[in-house]
């Protein structure tokens, strides 16, 4: 009897932008079909969202506080030493009636950003959901602003070997495509080590969202997480992702964490190969 195949989900949040999907389409599903050479491969792709139309203020200060708040949480957790909780909140209100009292292009900006910022995150969500619903045991998540490289297929197929014979019964995330320089991010004091083209971390940790990797039992319990904590959903999705870490790694400190180096894909906002959609 053959031994069953890995299954691997590809999942690809976009907004029907045609020069991006013109790009990055064909170099997905050609990537799904050399991925199905040797794992069991399926594919979800999220596009549907509301009308874009901006947060109410009220709503736009209440997510600025809830930064500010986990800005707080992230740096303890990095073991930054940060200012006291009561120095953060001076820092918002200072910021955010600066901020209220300025342009009304900037509000209206800033108000606009916020929605657009929900609704990426609640297509991740879907797509976690979407993923639940097959049997495959990792999922690689996609945003549209995602850049190939000549040796991606390659690169990510000796990935999915290497986790494949770790077994699939653990907590793994994987930073595919970077983003943010390492120093910006403050995580280096959480480095292992380096091996095989991956930095691992000693506490999981993200970059963006651009490229990632998730196994089945990790996105069971971000999903977990977000029943019990549903306003984690008012946070952007690499924000929301680095809180669910914080909760999740209290109780469960055996959590594979690796970033990717060089990234395996370019993350195309970051390079310039796209607009980023807050400009």
């Amino acid at each position: 009897m053959p031994l069953q195949k890995t299954g691997v989900c590809f999942a690809l949040i976009h907004n029907n932008n045609q020069q991006r999907n013109s790009y990055l389409l064909p170099h997905l599903e050609n990537l799904i079909g050399v991925t199905s050479l040797k794992f069991d491969v399926k594919r979800v792709y999220i596009s549907a969202q509301p009308k874009i139309v901006a947060h109410r203020a009220w709503m736009t200060v209440f997510r600025c506080f809830l930064y500010e708040k986990l800005s707080h949480n992230w740096g303890y957790y990095r073991k930054i030493k940060l200012r006291a909780l009561l120095g953060v909140g001076g820092v918002f209100l200072k910021n955010n009636i600066k901020r209220y009292c300025s342009k009304r292009a900037l509000r209206e900006a800033a108000s606009r950003n916020s929605f657009i910022e929900t609704i990426l995150t609640d297509k991740h969500i879907r797509a976690w959901n979407a993923f639940t619903e097959t049997d495959c045991e990792y999922l690689v998540c996609f945003e549209d602003d995602a850049v190939f490289q000549d040796n991606s297929a390659e690169r990510l197929s000796a990935l999915f070997d290497m986790l494949t014979k770790r077994g699939g019964s653990q907590f793994t995330y994987v930073d595919l495509a970077g983003g943010c320089d390492i120093k910006d991010l403050q995580i280096s004091q959480l480095e292992t080590i380096k091996e095989g083209g991956f930095t691992h971390y000693s506490k999981p940790v993200t970059n963006t969202t651009c490229v990632y990797v998730l196994s089945r039992l990790l996105v069971s319990e971000f999903l977990d997480q977000l029943i019990r904590s549903p306003w984690l959903r008012l946070i952007a999705i690499d924000w929301m992702i680095n809180k669910l870490f914080i909760d999740i790694e209290k109780n469960n400190p055996e959590i594979l964490c690796m970033h990717s180096e060089p990234p395996i894909f370019h993350h195309g906002s970051t390079i310039g190969a796209y607009k980023a959609w807050r400009k």
